[in-house]
């Protein structure tokens, strides 16, 4: 089966329970609480192992992805040098503004799913922009020219090497 050799088996998992209606997607709430503890490791090898995979191994989309990931950093680079340059300019409320909204949703993201990680979240959006912009790079890299592991076995594709190459005429 697909799913045996699949970089992201829940997906296929899912579908097929699903397909049955023998699939439920357990969140927690009030009455069931839901979490998974991974040390910072684990994480960091889970987003290197999926991320490539998830934007279906096509570098131009790792390319957009990175675009838009900069594009939700450069507000937190600028915000401080543009208030200490010019406090009261339109280019330092639009800077603020902007982060105060990335923030907002973050936080509203994060209080939805975990109330504990909306007490971070202000902190670490920037953070995690920044490790998601270094993993996804990190993860094409490897998959294209390098090894993925994942329980102590390869997943991406040998890398062919050829012995010679074909006389141009």
């Amino acid at each position: 089966k697909s799913y045996k050799k699949s970089i992201i088996p829940e997906e296929h998992l899912a579908k097929r329970f699903a397909e049955q209606g023998k699939y439920i997607f357990a969140r927690s709430n009030s009455q069931f609480f839901v979490s998974s503890h991974k040390n910072f490791y684990e994480q960091w090898e889970t987003l290197v192992r999926i991320r490539y995979p998830q934007v279906h191994r096509r570098p131009e989309l790792v390319f957009f992805r990175n675009l838009f990931l900069i594009f939700l950093l450069v507000p937190f680079l600028v915000v401080i040098p543009v208030i200490i340059n010019s406090p009261f300019s339109v280019l330092s409320i639009l800077a603020i503004w902007i982060c105060a909204l990335l923030l907002y949703t973050h936080i509203m993201v994060s209080w939805y799913t975990n109330h504990f990680s909306a007490l971070v979240a202000p902190l670490n959006f920037p953070i995690i922009i920044s490790v998601d912009l270094v993993g996804i790079n990190l993860s094409m890299y490897r998959y294209e020219f390098s090894q993925v592991i994942w329980k102590d076995r390869v997943v991406n594709n040998k890398l062919t090497a050829i012995a010679h190459l074909p006389k141009l005429d």
